[in-house]
């Protein structure tokens, strides 16, 4: 969320708006109109919700990172359509993970009938995987590849499949299921003119696809009328415009001034960082491979590179990236005391997709020829912690020795005021081996963090563990009465000494 409002605010000079953002998948605000009501903003809507629903994360990234860090974009689908529509294959093409018992009825159906539909799936999350019912996992089909079918069939996950807009932008015509869940431009949407239209359940699929080649030329044009609409409505231009709209309309109805509260904290606009320095190359940018996608990344440097031995790795919490403010200052503070660090950007609000981010990024870091890393560190910021934890516990089980040590700058052991949590979210943590070093720091006054609780859970720990309290510290590390700088200065100092100690 902090890119897309940043990105919007060098466009456009934007009213002062106060607000609240989900940033999970599912809306929230209940359709209770004899209650109060609060103004929700997410990424997605439903029949039985009244959030303010903004356009998905994933579709703004794709307009943010457009022909540039993503692969799969608006832009870059068109040029991707696979071969024209007489030599498309006339099948129902469908590829991913488990995400709705519809999804499971629908690979059913595709080993049924294998000549009308062609869908697999691609990993198992949510239910148990019966191969004799499901067929095997299948590897990964690049997104471009599903245009060499004539029929895309767009069916929800855990709420609506955010993939619809990239589906449109092809020339391949889409069955699209019925659904509760709705994305910001499908009121827009029509019914027969830019999609071909399928129960919830699924009980008319065949019969459609059946329709769609009996009648080749109407599922033609209802597939260029997709693309079109798609044209029209769902490029970067129509998204930012969308967001600028949506933030006029709702400064509009506020009947309260907008102000800074405590509690809230300050987001800069992001450096390029790549002006020298005497003591460290402030960024060395880099692109990791993830899937079909890539991460951005970034390595801060000592002067003396050659002789590099100890890198650590960190990354962000949920709704950030790589340039939060305390970890450039980290990253700078190490690589002035020897150490390579890696930082890097992974979107995803999913811990199990983090991980994967995290495990990619541990890969291409070992296979880097130019260092000879005797030592490599992993860590982060909040929800980046919690992914750093869970990779060094799967590593640590394929290797004792792998993981050097674990750094967790404001473990949130509970989102705020819900402590019955704290188990779930530090599952990791406690299932760390008691060779492995681990550093947290966390203020006394996070209200992610009960420092009853998160104690408690410490003495629990096999780790070896060592916790530095941050007096006054929100979970965003910020101290009443202090600068941001001395604080940050004091944390870097923690992690730096406590790196000395292993032997770093």
């Amino acid at each position: 969320m902090d890119a897309i409002l940043l990105s919007l605010s060098r466009k456009v000079q934007l009213p002062d708006i106060e607000f609240f953002v989900n940033l999970g998948d599912w809306p929230l605000e209940k359709r209770k109109p004899t209650e109060r009501m609060h103004p929700i903003f997410s990424w997605c809507g439903s029949n039985n919700t009244r959030d303010i629903v903004m356009p998905t994360y994933d579709l703004t990234e794709s307009v943010l990172e457009t022909m540039g860090r993503v692969s799969l974009d608006m832009m870059s689908v068109q040029a991707n359509t696979g071969p024209p529509w007489p030599k498309k294959n006339a099948t129902a093409f469908w590829r991913g993970r488990d995400s709705r018992q519809e999804r499971l009825e629908l690979v059913k159906l595709s080993r049924a009938q294998p000549d009308a539909i062609d869908a697999a799936f691609t990993n198992f999350f949510f239910f148990k995987h019966d191969e004799g019912l499901y067929g095997p996992l299948v590897k990964h089909v690049s997104f471009f590849d599903f245009f060499k079918y004539k029929y895309q069939i767009n069916i929800d996950g855990t709420v609506a499949a955010y993939r619809l807009p990239y589906l449109l932008a092809g020339d391949s015509v889409v069955l699209k299921q019925d659904s509760g869940y709705y994305e910001h431009f499908y009121t827009e949407l029509r019914p027969w003119e830019h999609y071909i239209p399928v129960r919830a359940d699924l009980a008319d699929l065949l019969e459609k696809i059946q329709w769609a080649r009996d009648h080749d030329g109407e599922a033609k044009k209802i597939a260029l009328a997709g693309q079109q609409f798609a044209r029209n409505h769902l490029m970067g231009n129509n998204i930012f415009c969308y967001y600028y709209k949506l933030f006029q309309e709702y400064a509009k109805l506020q009947v309260t001034e907008p102000k800074v509260r405590e509690g809230m904290e300050h987001v800069e606009q992001p450096n390029d960082e790549m002006f020298p320095c005497s003591c460290h190359r402030t960024r060395d940018a880099v692109k990791v491979p993830f899937g079909t996608k890539s991460l951005d990344a970034a390595m801060c440097l000592p002067a003396a590179e050659t002789d590099v031995q100890t890198a650590v790795i960190l990354t962000h919490g949920a709704g950030g990236d790589m340039h939060f403010k305390h970890l450039v200052s980290l990253a700078h503070a190490l690589a002035s005391n020897g150490f390579l660090c890696f930082r890097f950007t992974c979107k995803g609000l999913h811990l199990g997709y983090k991980v994967k981010a995290y495990r990619a990024v541990w890969d291409f870091l070992k296979s880097l020829q130019r260092f000879t890393l005797k030592h490599i560190f992993v860590g982060g910021r909040s929800m980046g912690c919690r992914a750093a934890a869970s990779l060094a516990r799967q590593l640590s089980d394929e290797s004792e020795d792998a993981v050097q040590g674990v750094i967790c700058l404001s473990f949130p052991l509970h989102p705020p005021a819900q402590t019955h949590a704290h188990l779930q979210r530090s599952e990791d943590l406690r299932g760390l081996p008691e060779h492995l070093p681990v550093l947290c720091v966390s203020g006394t006054e996070d209200n992610m963090c009960d420092r009853v609780l998160f104690e408690k859970m410490v003495k629990e720990m096999k780790a070896e563990v060592e916790v530095f309290w941050l007096k006054g510290g929100s979970h965003g590390l910020k101290v009443k009465g202090r600068s941001e700088d001395s604080v940050l200065d004091e944390v870097n100092l923690q992690v730096v000494t406590w790196m000395s100690k292993q032997g770093a």
